[in-house]
């Protein structure tokens, strides 16, 4: 049974998570329980973000007994020990932040048999508060995590099919920078941190637009600077596509 550090297991979760096991005694049978921000913390905007429409949701909101393929979260998950005791290699130990690991793990598991399962009853809690600011530095060691992976396992992994997409936002960095700080100023800092239920929606609608397009722009940027770490030649062939890009713009004026 895996449990994060900041995860509180709700009562009876071992209990749920061994019964569960018994009725499905198959040694590929894994679980995914239900992860939920602890309610006793305030509620903040990117909390409420993650659990209705991002990367929570799988967790905290998924169809019971639903088969996950690819999405393994490792803060309330079980597999049997028979499982994995032969396997040659576990969680890797070489990827640069905690971000994306698990998911790796998983990815490899599936492919070698593992079944897995979400379940609501074996429950925990997630006690530690996603505010603005370190939620978007955890986005940016998720997208290097994810360039070490595709570095280490092209063919496991897309990210490298949208290297046009990211060569192009990396370069668009400071316009982005600077809109994203425009848009923090003109709602007020402190805002971002506070009880959801502050909010109304519309303000809220907003603010989940802004999450939907700043997350995936985040974690493009840090893909590149991930790639730039782990690919010596990347920078050059950044620069190449960047130019091809250029040309292939300038193609496209003079024939408008």
């Amino acid at each position: 049974l895996f449990v994060a550090d900041d995860v509180f297991p709700d009562t009876h979760c071992l209990r749920y998570h061994i019964q569960i096991h018994t009725e499905h005694p198959e040694p590929e049978y894994g679980i995914m329980g239900r992860l939920n921000f602890d309610p006793d913390l305030p509620r903040t905007p990117v909390m409420h973000y993650l659990e209705e429409s991002g990367g929570f949701t799988i967790v905290a909101k998924g169809t019971e007994g639903e088969v996950q393929r690819r999405g393994l979260i490792s803060a309330n998950f079980s597999i049997k020990r028979a499982f994995i005791k032969d396997k040659e290699e576990l969680f890797d130990e070489d990827f640069p932040y905690s971000q994306n690991e698990d998911t790796e793990f998983g990815v490899r598991m599936v492919a070698q048999g593992l079944s897995l399962h979400y379940r609501v009853a074996p429950s925990c809690r997630h006690h530690s508060p996603f505010l603005f600011d370190n939620f978007f530095y955890k986005v940016w060691q998720a997208g290097i995590s994810k360039a070490y992976w595709s570095e280490k396992s092209p063919n496991e992994t897309n990210f490298a099919n949208f290297l046009r997409r990211i060569v192009m936002n990396k370069s668009k960095e400071a316009e982005y920078d600077a809109l994203f700080e425009d848009y923090i100023q003109t709602f007020g800092k402190d805002s971002f941190d506070c009880d959801i239920n502050q909010w109304d929606t519309v303000t809220y609608a907003h603010f989940k637009t802004l999450m939907d397009n700043a997350v995936a722009w985040k974690a493009d940027m840090g893909i590149y600077d991930g790639w730039e770490r782990f690919i010596p030649a990347f920078t050059d062939i950044a620069a190449d596509v960047l130019q091809a890009n250029t040309l292939k713009n300038v193609k496209k004026r003079i024939e408008v």
